[in-house]
């Protein structure tokens, strides 16, 4: 997942447990928005070398990881706000598949 910002930088936390996320200063807010990860579903951010502003989910179901990306997603909705003018948000960028370990 991808994140994206015109107006103002978006911030995340995410503890060494990678079992939730924190977003903040989306469009500007003071308030942090907490999503918690599935069981089974953990999530980190890409090394900062290659990408900045990417986040990786990872886990076992498809679903569970698919609606912790839904769950995140929901909470950088813009709102009443036209979207076309307002791009910020965290969008999925790729979906792929991690070739197992032999």
């Amino acid at each position: 997942m991808k994140l994206v910002h015109a107006h103002f930088p978006i911030n995340v936390a995410i503890p060494k447990t990678g079992d939730e996320i924190a977003v903040k200063n989306f469009l500007g807010g003071k308030e942090d928005k907490l999503i918690k990860m599935l069981p089974g579903v953990k999530v980190k951010l890409e090394d900062p070398n290659i990408a900045k502003n990417e986040l990786i989910l990872e886990g076992n179901d498809k679903a569970a990881v698919s609606l912790c990306c839904a769950k995140i997603c929901n909470v950088c909705s813009v709102g009443t706000k036209d979207e076309r003018k307002f791009l910020d948000g965290i969008f999925v960028s790729k979906r792929e598949l991690i070739e197992p370990k032999e």
